[in-house]
């Protein structure tokens, strides 16, 4: 099969490159290869011809179906003659002159070598790429998506949604596209980048982990949680920022609330030792108010009662 004229007369008529069949016209066999020609001026203007030329080629790269596409970046059109087709016709992009050309394909852009930055500008293709997404990843409902990664979501194609418009960030793209749907972030396999660094957002997830253990906004109960809960249910980067002190955790996300500091797990021996040496109201009221709770823990109800008890129980 001959694609064009083998050499166009005058070379000022010719314009780009074509690939044509080697010994096509001489021996009549099926070409196993193609070799590089001219072509005349306008002959890529032709859709005819530009449809002639990437069905060839789709033989030649040996594709069995037009999904082979996917994987062709515009050096390889280059390399086998149509660079002139692509940049005269198409903007240099293999998906515009691929979805032009076989229109009736259901094509699928983010599978292309290189998706337009633009693409992902419009909400419709993004909302479609994620309803796409989703089928790929038996995802059935929105919480699933807490389990994908930001590698997974670039291996299906759409690298230049999470890196042009939401620095690489899942959730940041989840939230864009079901605004609705209230996120935690913390439950998300990777939280966004200085996520953690807005008290603000440390208190959403301290009143949501409050509401997941039944007790909802009531902040007494931080003063028994322990650790392991808190890194359990996606806090273990809290504790780290804060040093792993719940009480400086806690006076630094609700400095108004009025804190008694022995009602923490750990409470250093300064502390205890500031407290006798300490001629201050506040801190004899909470020497006073130890006393009598752990006279109500251990059930003591007169002074004698306090001979019974070893130091290992008040601690």
């Amino acid at each position: 099969m001959i694609l064009s004229p083998v050499r166009a007369a005058r070379p000022s008529l010719c314009h780009g490159a074509v690939w044509m069949t080697t010994d096509a016209a001489t021996n009549h066999k099926k070409p196993r290869k193609l070799t590089k020609s001219r072509v005349m001026k306008g002959f890529w203007s032709d859709r005819s011809n530009q449809k002639q030329f990437f069905d060839q080629l789709s033989k030649t790269l040996g594709f069995s179906d037009l999904s082979g596409w996917y994987r062709i970046t515009k050096s390889v059109i280059h390399h086998h003659g149509g660079g002139g087709l692509l940049v005269s016709q198409y903007q240099d992009s293999v998906q515009n002159a691929i979805t032009t050309l076989y229109p009736d394909h259901q094509w699928l852009p983010w599978r292309f070598q290189s998706v337009q930055r633009s693409y992902w500008a419009k909400r419709e293709n993004v909302e479609v790429f994620f309803s796409w997404a989703a089928e790929q990843l038996n995802i059935t409902k929105l919480d699933d998506w807490y389990n994908v990664t930001p590698e997974q979501i670039r291996d299906l194609g759409a690298a230049g949604l999470l890196v042009g418009y939401h620095n690489n960030s899942l959730m940041s793209a989840l939230q864009h596209v079901f605004p609705q749907h209230q996120w935690l972030e913390w439950r998300a396999k990777y939280v966004p980048r200085n996520f953690w660094k807005s008290r603000d957002n440390q208190r959403r997830f301290i009143f949501w982990l409050l509401k997941e253990i039944g007790r909802e906004n009531e902040l007494e109960a931080l003063y028994e949680l322990p650790h392991e809960k808190m890194s359990e249910m996606g806090g273990k980067r809290i504790l780290q920022i804060h040093g792993y002190n719940s009480l400086d955790l806690v006076m630094s996300l609700f400095p108004n609330h009025r804190w008694v500091r022995w009602r923490f797990e750990a409470v250093s021996t300064d502390y205890w030792q500031s407290v006798l040496n300490s001629s201050s109201d506040e801190l004899r009221k909470e020497l006073q108010e130890f006393i009598e709770f752990k006279a109500r823990q251990l059930g003591v109800q007169q002074k004698e009662d306090w001979y019974r008890i070893s130091r290992t129980q008040t601690d």
